[in-house]
């Protein structure tokens, strides 16, 4: 079986931060060890992305997990600029599904959730907040796992 990596985020957001220990658990409940050097979390430039995408091409690792779209935009020019079939050679997932990928040649497997959900939510936490009314620390919306070509 080959590696996989995730790619991207910022390691103080609350949503980066779920997506990285859902990663791990997954990892975790399938018995396969994490192999951190194929994990790259920090903020970095476009070159260094670019950077990141040929060393993972040369580790051979089989799947790149973006945690935006805005990254996974940077990592498929890179994989195309070297070459890499998606998804013969690479695959590519997103933790979003905004409309940045739609006219991309490939379709990406994302995560799909409602925008408009996320933000009545947030909303009426809000307005219950600023009531004085007590709310919960954190609240989960459902999602879900749009398989498309990128990954197949």
């Amino acid at each position: 079986m080959g590696e996989d990596c995730i790619h991207g985020g910022v390691k103080n957001l609350l949503v980066d931060e779920s997506r990285y220990r859902g990663y791990l658990r997954a990892h975790r409940d399938i018995g396969v060890e994490v192999d951190e050097s194929l994990v790259f979390r920090e903020e970095i430039t476009e070159a260094g992305m670019r950077s990141h995408v040929d060393e993972l091409l040369e580790k051979h690792v089989d799947c790149i997990i973006c945690q935006d779209d805005a990254v996974c935009t940077l990592v498929l020019d890179e994989l195309r600029m070297q070459g890499a079939k998606i998804p013969g050679d690479m695959r590519v997932a997103s933790c979003h599904n905004s409309k940045v990928l739609d006219n991309y040649p490939i379709s990406v497997t994302s995560l799909r959730f409602d925008n408009t959900e996320i933000g009545r939510v947030a909303c009426s936490v809000l307005l219950d907040l600023l009531e004085g009314k007590p709310v919960l620390h954190k609240t989960i919306l459902d999602y879900e796992v749009v398989l498309k070509e990128s990954t197949k």
